[in-house]
């Protein structure tokens, strides 16, 4: 398969897949919404499969949605959310029924999407200096990327529903005492520590 917004390497049944669009911030726009389906289907096509590693190139883990874009578009935007949640969302869907645990080592800052796509993951390891951002009501947009289900699912509705409507910023450590993330490490020893789990 072939990737323009994400790289997979799968070595001794361990799927490591980080988001690669660096310079823009691996951003929520066309190209991950389609990577991700295809993602899906790829992972979910092949067998022993044992654990997937997500993790994301650059200084941060996520900015989220492509504000650019949706500016650059406004006219036609309600027509493009659709066509591109269509198959992010279908993604997700197959990646929830996975046979296999997804781990995410999550640095820099994890912002909309972002943290919907983290709180479905099976562990959350984080940096220390990792931040997470609901940004959906700053920019007057409905949470997508399953944010309702998973986020309720890890911090209870009523913390989501106070995360997702006044578009906190919460620190690694809050995130941790919340339960939107499992475990904390150093910066320096994050991608190993969650390589660590992801295999054992």
């Amino acid at each position: 398969m072939s990737y323009s917004s994400i790289t997979l390497d799968v070595t001794d049944g361990l799927a490591r897949v980080a988001l690669n669009q660096p310079a823009l911030g691996n951003p929520f726009n066309e190209a991950f919404c389609d990577d991700w389906l295809t993602l899906a289907n790829d992972l979910t096509s092949r067998s022993g499969i044992r654990a997937i590693l997500l993790t994301a190139n650059g200084k941060y883990f996520s900015v989220g949605g492509d504000i650019g874009m949706f500016a650059r578009n406004l006219d036609e935007l309600p027509m493009l959310i659709k066509k591109w949640t269509a198959a992010l969302h279908m993604g997700i869907a197959r990646m929830a029924r996975i046979d296999a645990p997804i781990v995410a080592a999550v640095h820099g800052s994890a912002m909309g999407g972002a943290v919907a796509l983290i709180a479905s993951c099976d562990l959350v390891y984080a940096a220390r200096s990792a931040v997470f951002g609901a940004a959906y009501s700053s920019i007057g947009y409905s949470c997508d990327a399953g944010a309702s289900f998973a986020l309720a699912s890890r911090m209870g509705v009523a913390r989501a529903r106070r995360f997702l409507l006044l578009a906190e910023i919460l620190k690694a450590e809050q995130a941790q005492q919340l339960g939107l993330v499992d475990d904390l490490c150093d910066d320096d020893k994050l991608l190993a520590e969650t390589e660590a789990a992801a295999v054992r």
